[in-house]
Parts: structure tokens; C-alpha cells; sequence
């Protein structure tokens, strides 16, 4: 018989037990939210530097000219992705 406001173990989850490890070695959850936020961070900031490095270009260098188009749509999905690692973890604390 337990004590006045303690309860027993269960022998199985209890409600709204979603199945995962809690504690668990490897925090994979975390991990994947810091590597979204890094990934979009990283696609951005590379593409920003695409853009700065073709302001200081020389006429005759040689090198094609990067698409412009394209240069823009990584920097939208790279913010994407980090505004979405970060919201999701400040959400998860």
C-alpha cells in the first residue's frame, strides 16, 4: 500500500507518453535542431559572401558570374531554416 500522496510505479507508459527515451545517451532531438540552424546559417552566410565578393570584382576576371536568381533563393531557404532551428529551440526549453 503506498503512502498518503504517493503513488506506485506503473508497469507501462502513462498517459501522453509519446514513446521516447527520456535522458536518453544521445540527444538527438536537440542535435537535429542545432544542425538546421546551422545548415540554414551556413547557406546563407555563403551566399552573402557570393554577393559581397562579386561587388568587389574586377571587369576582366575571368570566372563566370554567379546567377543572381539563384544566389537569392539560397539566402531565403538558408533564413528559413535558421529562423526554424532557432524557433525550434527556444520552443523545446
Amino acid at each position: 500500500m503506498a503512502a498518503r500522496g504517493v503513488t506506485e510505479p506503473s508497469s507501462g507508459p502513462g498517459p501522453g507518453h509519446d514513446g521516447a527515451m527520456t535522458g536518453s545517451p544521445l540527444p538527438l532531438g536537440d542535435l537535429l535542431r542545432q544542425l538546421v540552424l546551422a545548415l540554414g546559417a551556413a547557406l546563407a552566410l555563403a551566399n552573402i559572401a557570393v554577393l559581397l565578393r562579386e561587388r568587389r570584382r574586377t571587369p576582366e576576371d575571368p570566372r563566370p558570374r554567379p546567377n543572381k536568381r539563384t544566389v537569392f533563393v539560397n539566402i531565403v531557404i538558408g533564413l528559413v531554416l535558421s529562423l526554424w532551428g532557432l524557433a525550434s529551440i527556444v520552443l523545446a526549453r
